[in-house]
């Protein structure tokens, strides 16, 4: 006798989730996938961030690193960010970071990673930071920037982070298509959702943090 297993139907795999459509988001799967309901996603926000000094070079000897899996992260802005020093420390200081636009996204510490839109860690090398001293972060724009795609740890273009969960399949393998997917408040059935192939309990865990934040529940 043949045995027949049955897919996972649209949002069979929900428990529960906010009223109207407030948990749900639309966009695009981006080609070459064919993808089940349940499935793990990531965005695509644009090419891999990288630095280099700010115009005219610094005093100090330091140096500026971009998180090898993760440079760009939810919310990042296409365009150049600027890291400047503001306060000084021997062998540390403290910098400031804004946006393309001008907007200050946060403070960091140097030897100490900056995780707000773009991650990097400023270093102490040799002579120590001067004020205003600095690097440019450019983060470029990318043909398929804002697609879903499935979830990937070691993507540098943003995607190895949640960003949802596939409502229903959507097979994308010849062209772009529309998808539906989960994006926050909500309880889905955790013996249903579908990981990446071969990803590891620590990129898992990081994603299941990624979801919780957003209001998304295993259960």
């Amino acid at each position: 006798m043949t045995t027949k297993t049955e897919a996972l139907q649209a949002g069979g795999f929900v428990i529960s989730e906010a009223n109207g459509n407030r948990s749900r988001e639309g966009g695009t799967l981006i080609s070459g996938q064919n993808l089940g309901a349940a499935t793990v996603l990531g965005k695509i926000i644009a090419g891999a961030a990288t630095s280099a000094a700010k115009g005219g070079g610094n005093t100090g000897g330091g140096t500026c690193t971009m998180d090898a899996t993760t440079p760009t992260l939810r919310g990042a802005q296409v365009g150049v960010y600027t890291a400047r020093v503001v306060a000084l420390v021997a062998n540390g200081g403290l910098f400031e970071v804004k946006d393309p636009y001008g907007k200050i996204v946060g403070m960091g510490k140097v030897g100490t990673a900056f995780a707000n839109q773009i991650k990097f860690v400023l270093a102490d090398v040799g002579t120590d930071f001067a004020l205003d001293d600095g690097f440019d972060i450019t983060v470029p724009a990318a043909a398929a920037a804002g697609k879903y795609t499935q979830l990937a740890p070691a993507a540098l273009d943003g995607s190895a982070e949640y960003a949802g969960v596939q409502f229903a399949p959507v097979d994308a393998t010849g062209a772009d298509k529309p998808v539906t997917v989960i994006a926050r408040a909500a309880e889905l059935n955790v013996n249903e959702i579908v990981w990446p192939a071969g990803i590891s309990a620590a990129n898992k865990a990081i994603a299941v943090s990624q979801m919780v934040a957003v209001g998304v529940i295993l259960r």
